[in-house]
């Protein structure tokens, strides 16, 4: 399969390293620095867990062009970037399949109005990582703890193209998830993760730091929690189920165990790019917001966060 990765960040570079190292045909788009990066270098990776380090080379161009042909680009840039690529993919008319990496809470119509539904496929990849220079950095641990890629149509279904794409991906090595509600899924996964990254910002960006910090662990409680209210308000089903743990559990006991959490070495590689992703984080909870509007969810946690975050989101 000729695949195209659009945003060479961690995700990205993860993402086209294992492919091409699966067999398949891979180009990597990148800019700036980035590219120049590499250009030079190659794609070097390094593994925060093992300290192991791999470098290769790999297909890498500047922009899309009308007429370049691929069987799949996966679209792998923070939620806050993905207006700026929607033009360059809507001018593609050659590609099928355009596979959308990342949170979402907002949902998939803008991508729809660019593209058109049969198109447009949604996905999301728990690894985490930062970039040093030319080096990406990426957080993974043994068999137990691989990483998950959750994949799903806009409308539900399981067809044919998701299961052909499911099998590349899951010849990369991660556990591979068909999601029959993909909206619902990235709605919930953004409910849980941009509150603690709201709490995040406003303890100085250090999970270590958040995990002694009692106070903004229950600011990130109350926000999770109004996140999935407006979700429960709106009909919007929570998955996995679990996440109503975090509505049912006395918030005393939820603190407790998010603060654990927090002090754990494995979290601190998740966040290890807290501070590049807070845009996308801000632009998650103006989303979440929005969502709101109109519930009878009260959000003073949420509003808070926005406000100690800055807004990138179009007012």
């Amino acid at each position: 399969m000729k695949i195209l990765i659009y945003g060479a960040g961690v995700l990205g570079s993860l993402c086209a390293a294992r492919l091409q190292s699966a067999g398949q045909e891979v180009w990597l788009l990148a800019r700036g620095q980035r590219l120049e990066d590499l250009r030079q270098h190659g794609l070097v990776l390094e593994n925060m867990v093992t300290d192991e380090r791999s470098e290769m080379k790999v297909n890498v161009l500047e922009t899309l062009g009308p007429d370049d042909s691929y069987d799949l680009i996966m679209v792998v840039v923070g939620k806050h970037q993905v207006p700026g690529v929607l033009t360059s993919l809507a001018a593609n008319r050659c590609t099928p399949n355009i596979l959308f990496v990342g949170n979402n809470v907002a949902g998939p119509d803008e991508y729809i109005r660019a593209l058109t539904q049969e198109r447009v496929l949604l996905g999301f990849l728990t690894a985490g990582g930062t970039t040093d220079g030319p080096v990406v950095r990426y957080a993974e641990g043994d068999e137990s703890r691989k990483s998950t890629f959750t994949i799903g149509e806009v409308d539900g279904t399981i067809t044919p193209r998701l299961e052909e794409i499911a099998e590349v991906l899951k010849s990369i090595g991660y556990n591979l998830v068909l999601c029959p509600n993909i909206d619902a899924w990235l709605k919930t996964h953004a409910a849980l993760v941009a509150p603690l990254a709201g709490a995040l910002t406003l303890a100085g960006g250090d999970n270590f730091s958040l995990a002694r910090d009692r106070k903004n662990v229950r600011l990130a409680a109350k926000g999770i929690r109004e996140s999935l209210h407006i979700l429960q308000s709106k009909n919007i089903p929570l998955i996995p189920s679990a996440a109503k743990l975090y509505i049912r559990l006395p918030e005393f006991l939820l603190v407790f165990l998010m603060q654990w959490l927090l002090a754990r070495k494995e979290v601190g590689y998740a966040f290890a790019h807290a501070d590049k992703a807070k845009p996308e984080m801000a632009l998650l909870i103006h989303e979440l917001l929005t969502l709101g509007r109109g519930t009878n969810v009260s959000t003073p946690a949420l509003a808070r966060m926005r406000a100690g975050m800055g807004s990138t989101a179009s007012q």
